[in-house]
């Protein structure tokens, strides 16, 4: 947490109560937390779904026949492409000419979503981007900010905030900008 807006200092924490989820080391307080009690700079867990407007994604884009809506989530900020690596790439190649910066900013746009929930039945279906996006030279940038130990989500149980079991986790990955609805 960085601040707390005025106005809102008395809005309480919803996580202050729960043994899993709260600020004092595993001990929840016995009442509500206020937000004004937690310290800037330490880290909260939040609800998924009061964050901002969700949108749905998909396998592909959502006006193509048989799209799937894989999952909801938020989109945080466009995922920039890494430009100075495609162009050491097309020079490596010695066809500077070949325009695959332009083709990878046009053609796939990628975003930074969070808070991905999949949709029931979706747990078990293929992440669609490990490798175009996070195995890409335009892209892997975004590997070790998204995943420190380096494993890439394979199927969407992988790739969204919780686990199985309920238990928040991964916070943010990429999703291809043609593939999201709302």
């Amino acid at each position: 947490m960085t601040c707390i807006l005025p106005g809102i200092e008395n809005a309480i924490y919803p996580f202050g109560q729960n043994q899993r989820l709260c600020i004092e080391k595993g001990y929840p307080s016995p009442k509500p937390v206020p937000l004004s009690a937690i310290q800037a700079g330490n880290r909260v867990a939040w609800p998924v779904g009061p964050i901002g407007r969700r949108v749905r994604l998909f396998d592909r884009p959502p006006v193509e026949e048989g799209s799937v809506f894989l999952a909801t989530a938020c989109v945080w900020r466009v995922a920039p492409p890494n430009v100075a690596a495609l162009a050491a790439r097309e020079a490596e190649s010695g066809n500077a000419e070949s325009g695959q910066r332009a083709v990878v900013v046009s053609e796939m746009p990628a975003v930074e979503v969070f808070g991905l929930v999949y949709t029931e039945g979706m747990a078990d279906a293929d992440y669609p981007f490990t490798s175009c996006f996070y195995e890409s030279a335009a892209y892997s940038h975004f590997r070790k900010r998204h995943f420190a130990d380096y494993i890439l989500p394979s199927t969407m149980v992988d790739a969204s905030a919780v686990d199985l079991l309920g238990i928040a986790r991964r916070s943010v990955v990429l999703w291809d900008a043609h593939f999201v609805e709302g």
